[in-house]
């Protein structure tokens, strides 16, 4: 039978989202972390593909918690606080080794990586319904599980903070898993060629050797640890470049620290946020911009981003990239080695601190 229904208002698609996953609720487990339905089979585990069965209605689910669902009856809204209890039940326990429903250990390749990512949304959209309400060991575990932070500003800005996100059978990798950081306002830019400027090389660390302008950004990673207050991990950009980047999120941005290892003379260059040049019929203006005293900041009606050199040989410059617009600062190396500590605070204001040293830490 064909059902045909009109939608206007997000109430209207509400309503059609629940009455789409309405019949799933009894083919939930007891501890809600494992959706089965049917017998089915797939290249991975039984286990991963019952906690892809809980994570794929999270698509919906996040978005609706997301809102306080005004103007709904109250039969409907009772309905949603159903599932915010089942889904938050379901995340606690399958995140929990000493639960029966236990999602498991991730490893390389595995489908269970890529399904966090529809937790990961959940989160960001909804932290009131599905992080706040966690216990300091509860949400110790969901940290351990995505390999990544996540902070959701009063502002409405989400960042996420990822590690360990690495595969060398999928395209564009380095884009949409190694940047440092992540933002639903700000969107990733994808290299397509080797210059600065097509590079497009937006909230990571990127390398040339002296006077080749053929620039790298890290390409898999090394050891790499998550805790509930920072994420550091280890990588080399090129043979001769290793790098230990240490990312503290804060309440508004985060400090960004990177410890530089070169045996050869480079050229660095750190990214911010890539922002539009263009919006709804206006235009980025010269006066928009900023360059003076080392200091690389765009203002738009639109978004700011930014980046300011505090100490030491870095300058502030821009890149016109295509489609986006984005803010670097610049460092040279020595053949000597270079140990680089840069801090920035991101979000806004961009600020970046570079020291040099002669100290190792890499063996």
């Amino acid at each position: 039978m064909k059902i045909e229904r009109e939608i206007y208002t997000r109430n209207d698609v509400v309503l059609l989202l629940l009455d789409w996953l309405r019949p799933l609720k009894e083919h939930y487990s007891q501890g809600a972390a494992r959706l089965v339905i049917g017998d089915t089979a797939s290249h991975y585990s039984e286990r991963a593909a019952h906690m892809e069965g809980y994570a794929r209605v999270l698509w919906g689910l996040g978005p609706l918690f997301a809102s306080k669902n005004q103007a709904l009856s109250p039969a409907v809204l009772s309905e949603i606080a159903s599932w915010k209890k089942l889904v938050r039940c379901g995340l606690v326990n399958g995140t929990d080794p000493a639960h029966e429903e236990y999602w498991g250990e991730i490893g390389d390749y595995d489908q269970r990586m890529v399904e966090m990512t529809a937790i990961v949304n959940a989160l960001l959209l909804s932290p009131d319904t599905l992080w706040e309400p966690l216990t300091s060991a509860q949400g110790r575990r969901l940290l351990e599980k995505p390999n990544m932070i996540a902070v959701h500003e009063k502002s409405g800005h989400t960042l996420l903070y990822p590690a360990g996100q690495h595969a060398y059978n999928f395209g564009n990798v380095q884009a949409k898993y190694q940047k440092f950081v992540y933002s639903n306002q700000f969107g990733f830019s994808v290299q397509r060629g080797s210059g600065l400027e097509d590079g497009a090389f937006d909230n990571t660390l990127a390398v040339t050797a002296a006077d080749e302008h053929a620039w790298h950004m890290r390409n898999g990673e090394g050891r790499y640890e998550v805790t509930a207050q920072y994420i550091r991990m280890e990588y080399r950009l090129v043979r001769g470049v290793a790098v230990e980047t240490v990312i503290v999120p804060l309440k508004k941005g985060h400090v960004r620290i990177h410890f530089i290892q070169a045996d050869i003379e480079a050229e660095y260059a750190d990214g911010g946020f890539a922002i539009r040049t263009e919006r709804e019929g206006q235009e980025m203006t010269p006066e928009m911009t900023c360059t003076a005293g080392g200091r690389a900041c765009c203002v738009f009606p639109w978004g700011t981003a930014g980046a300011v050199c505090l100490k030491g040989a870095g300058g502030g410059a821009y890149c016109e990239s295509f489609p986006q617009y984005q803010s670097y600062v610049w460092e040279h190396g020595h053949t000597d080695g270079l140990l680089s500590h840069g801090r920035r605070d991101i979000l806004d204001r961009g600020l970046l601190l570079w020291r040099r040293s002669k100290q190792r830490y890499y063996k």
